[in-house]
């Protein structure tokens, strides 16, 4: 809720004003239409969040955009250096389905970690009302001077704006109820699971095995962190420390290529030099779904994310130890449909991928959304249940399966 709008003469609420200065009738049409284009896709459908789209100017946190770009459903480019994008106005789709799953209560205390413009962070204060307080954290200065000039010019001078690196979270305001991670993270940090209440939820986007846009909403219990919900979302990654912990390697005899290993054993760097000196084969494309490509890679120990120096071509490969052969599925890096398969050795590898293919489609094909993820401090289990695969990361392990959560 707006800081004006809260109390007026001698602390008595205050009147909803009927035109805010930083709106006109051009800007409030286009986020009604935003409103209801996402309301008749489905994809918002909590109240309180539909009130708070309705609430805050998206368009006051992007001046450099048009109005008309603001409001519509997609990304808002920044902050750039050189060529890299360090910074975006999420898609409104993308902040929706997480503040959904974050489930932000009136007067709870909340932690964004990844202010950007500050808009999410608005949409937060709506959701926790007077008594509730917001802390928002970025790595860059300049982002969150604007973020705090532009939530004051609008009402929400209230919410805390750190400057700081969001993997250290933000001391000062915990305990949190909810931690929302606005950037996307290889690893879960210590400090936000200590700063975050038992029972409460951290949601954001973490990479697994490599693997962008899965989105779990982990709930808090004692020292574990069990997925409550996952949905697939596509952010920015988190710079600072979260950057630096990703288990990424490269070979001399690929040196354009990038692989992130999670699995419990070793990076295989011999198998794969001697799989990459054999035959190349670039067979027929096949389409495959992105649940698919999820499925092979979380459960075969062996499956690991490859990326070509630019990242924009990425393939989730198969190494098959015995036969020392390697099967790939590359495509482009925004998403997944019809793609090529590349193979080196005989036949082993690409019989596998085959099968583990095969094998999710028995079991009905599972979307993203149907998997499960724990996250438990390193070094998890040495022994695990039926159907479950372990995802090695510094700090907290990963337990992911398709079947019923530990």
């Amino acid at each position: 809720m707006r800081d004006a709008q809260r109390t007026g003469a001698g602390g008595a609420m205050a009147e909803e004003p009927a035109a805010p200065a930083h709106d006109t009738r051009e800007s409030a049409r286009l986020r009604e239409a935003l409103v209801q284009k996402l309301s008749h896709e489905a994809t918002l459908r909590d109240p309180r969040i539909t009130a708070a789209l309705r609430a805050v100017p998206r368009h006051v946190f992007v001046p450099e955009a048009s109005v008309e770009h603001s409001y519509q459903d997609t990304v808002v480019p920044v902050k750039y250096a050189d060529d890299e994008l360090l910074s975006t106005l999420s898609q409104p789709s993308a902040i929706v389905v997480m503040l959904e799953q974050l489930q932000v209560g009136e007067g709870m205390r909340v932690l964004e970690v990844g202010t950007g413009t500050g808009y999410n962070a608005a949409l937060l204060a709506e959701l926790v009302g007077p008594h509730g307080r917001v802390t928002t954290v970025d790595i860059d200065e300049d982002l969150t001077r604007r973020a705090r000039e532009a939530l004051r010019s609008v009402g929400y001078a209230a919410v805390n704006v750190h400057t700081g690196d969001g993997f250290d979270g933000a001391a000062d305001g915990a305990p949190y109820d909810r931690i929302e991670l606005s950037a996307a993270t290889p690893v879960i940090s210590p400090a936000w699971t200590e700063q975050l209440v038992d029972g409460g939820l951290l949601v954001g986007p973490i990479n697994v095995k490599g693997l962008p846009f899965l989105t779990p909403a982990f709930r808090k219990h004692g020292t574990r962190l069990v997925a409550e919900s996952m949905r697939a979302c596509s952010f920015l990654s988190l710079r600072g420390s979260a950057a630096a912990a990703g288990a990424t390697f490269r070979l001399p005899v690929r040196p354009k290529l990038r692989f992130v290993w999670e699995s419990p054993d070793e990076f295989p760097a011999g198998v794969l030099t001697r799989v990459f000196r054999q035959k190349r084969q670039v067979r027929d494309e096949v389409p495959i779904a992105w649940g698919a490509a999820a499925y092979v890679l979380l459960t075969n120990a062996d499956a690991f994310v490859t990326e070509a120096g630019d990242g924009r071509v990425r393939g989730i490969s198969l190494l098959d130890r015995k036969s020392e052969s390697l099967a790939s599925i590359m495509t482009s890096s925004d998403g997944w449909g019809t793609a090529g398969v590349v193979v080196y050795g005989g036949n082993g590898a690409h019989t596998r991928l085959a099968a583990s293919i095969d094998e999710w489609a028995k079991r009905g094909r599972p979307a993203v959304e149907a998997l499960q993820l724990t996250a438990v401090p390193a070094p998890g289990p040495e022994r695990l249940g039926p159907g479950e695969y372990l995802v090695r990361k510094p700090y907290y392990d990963l337990i992911a399966s398709y079947d019923t959560p530990r």
